[in-house]
């Protein structure tokens, strides 16, 4: 379980990083959000 909790983290930190070069905008603030309450979720 600690496995997986620390595997969604690190998707989530890559997802962001994956994102970072899109303009700022909702939907890309909507999948930050997304990759949050993923982790949240898993945690």
């Amino acid at each position: 379980l600690e496995l997986a909790r620390r595997d969604a983290v690190r998707y989530a930190e890559e997802a962001r990083a994956a994102l970072a070069p899109l303009p700022e905008c909702d939907p890309k603030a909507a999948l930050v959000e997304l990759c949050d309450a993923v982790v949240h979720r898993a945690g």
